[in-house]
């Protein structure tokens, strides 16, 4: 069934992200789910497919889900991450002195 708001969602997934992260799950869940009208598994491939939106733009680390990272993604070695967020930084760069 589709999601009116995030307050609407399954426990299994509002304990786990935050806000915006929310708000894909849920706009992502309601619109995989009218395109999968009459699939005998519509529930279960709109929240598989609700994952999937959500992992393209936050990342988990141990039981959090931090949002990917400004100006690029955690598989991008030139960013790591520090207590605030992600920032620059040539982690892998020949140059580094």
């Amino acid at each position: 069934m589709p999601y009116a708001t995030n307050a609407d969602l399954p426990p299994s997934v509002s304990r786990h992200l935050p806000e915006h992260a929310l708000d894909i799950y849920r706009e992502a869940f309601n619109h995989a789910f009218l395109a999968h009208t009459g699939d005998p598994r519509q529930e279960e491939a709109s929240h598989r497919i609700a994952w999937a939106a959500v992992k393209r733009s936050y990342r988990q680390s141990s039981r959090i889900f931090l949002r990917a990272c400004l100006a690029g993604t955690l598989k991008d070695s030139r960013y790591r991450m520090n207590t605030t967020g992600f920032y620059p930084g040539m982690l892998n760069s020949p140059d580094r002195s």
